[in-house]
């Protein structure tokens, strides 16, 4: 959304059929050129996804057919930097995964170890639904509701309850071991 604010302010008051790739790539030179509120140059791959951002504005008018063509389809993208090229040592990743056990946050360890062992990255681990096959599958297998809150990090006995779906057949199993134990010495 700051991308299409930033946008609007510059270029909102000019009729679709005057933005031409000419004047995008103007805006784009000044948005590159022009420090930021803190007095920071933006790099090259930020100036591209503010372009990135109004290409999809544009390529949404074309399918609207307000205009024939997205003027930003002609400019050429700023040439990126390649990106760090750092990789944890083990003695760090040791560190690292210490450190987070330590931490208050109960997620915290669970996500970066996920994190190192899938290369997922922050928005698809935070994005992640908190699958409940595991409190189930844990019930299943005779877990005491005490084992899978504690390796799901829940403090109450509620939430284990949300993330826990046990059918009707499992239930039934707990009730048939109890009466068989209770009936046992009764006689038939």
């Amino acid at each position: 959304m700051h991308h299409l604010n930033y946008w609007k302010r510059r270029i909102g008051d000019y009729a679709l059929v005057h933005l031409t790739p000419d004047l995008i790539g103007k805006e784009r030179q000044y948005l590159a050129d022009t420090p930021t509120r803190n007095n920071l140059k933006r790099s090259p791959a930020t100036v591209n996804r503010y372009v990135s951002s109004l290409s999809a504005i544009f390529s949404y008018a074309v399918r609207l057919r307000w205009i024939d063509e997205n003027p930003c389809f002609n400019l050429t993208k700023l040439k990126e930097n390649s990106g760090r090229d750092r990789v944890l040592t083990e003695d760090e990743i040791t560190r690292l995964l210490i450190s987070c056990r330590q931490s208050k946050s109960p997620y915290l360890y669970c996500i970066i170890l996920m994190s190192l062992t899938t290369g997922s990255r922050q928005g698809e681990l935070l994005g992640l639904e908190w699958r409940h096959t595991f409190c189930t599958l844990a019930a299943r297998q005779g877990g005491s509701n005490l084992e899978p809150a504690t390796a799901m990090g829940h403090r109450t006995l509620n939430m284990l309850q949300r993330y826990t779906h046990l059918d009707v057949q499992v239930t039934k199993k707990f009730s048939k071991n109890i009466s068989e134990q209770i009936l046992q010495g009764v006689p038939s």
